[in-house]
């Protein structure tokens, strides 16, 4: 997807923007952590060998190099995509993608509404607890008691 465009800007790359955090956490990790890592945790898998406080700001810096690219209009085409992807690690930063937007007093209850109901009978806790995080935090939502009305139907949806 390199190379195309949002509204006239690089579009957001989820390959480049991987690649970069994998090299951002390379440099950060250590061989003896990577290998305590491996052995701790019984695994095949290649660890970085980074602690946790420095995988957060590797992630935080690298979001934060990205946040605009959800400020575009363009964007919202993909997002709406990811709503009703298979894999709930997919829908899941579908529905938090709204946050910014309820964060700047702007909520989009329609795009959480359409979003979120399809998700009700959603068993997996993660998908759950991300409709209960945008509901808590749109003032608008918690004035009405709940989108369109369906206090009942949103019950049990909490962060």
């Amino acid at each position: 997807m390199a190379g195309t465009t949002l509204g006239g800007t690089a579009a957001f790359d989820a390959g480049d923007a991987a690649r970069a955090l994998t090299a951002a956490l390379r440099s950060l990790g250590t061989p003896e952590r990577a290998v305590q890592e491996k052995r701790y945790l019984k695994s095949d898998l290649e660890f970085p060998g980074v602690t946790v406080p420095d995988i957060r700001r590797a992630v935080r810096a690298g979001a934060l190099r990205h946040a605009s690219d959800l400020g575009d209009a363009a964007a919202w085409p993909r997002i709406d995509g990811w709503a009703s992807d298979a894999d709930f690690w997919v829908r899941r930063p579908a529905l938090l993608a709204l946050l910014p937007g309820i964060r700047s007093g702007q909520p989009d209850l329609a795009r959480f509404t359409a979003y979120a109901e399809p998700l009700l009978a959603e068993r997996e806790c993660f998908i759950r607890k991300a409709i209960g995080w945008v509901l808590g935090r749109s003032r608008a939502a918690t004035r009405r008691g709940s989108p369109g009305g369906r206090k009942n139907t949103w019950r049990g949806c909490r962060a």
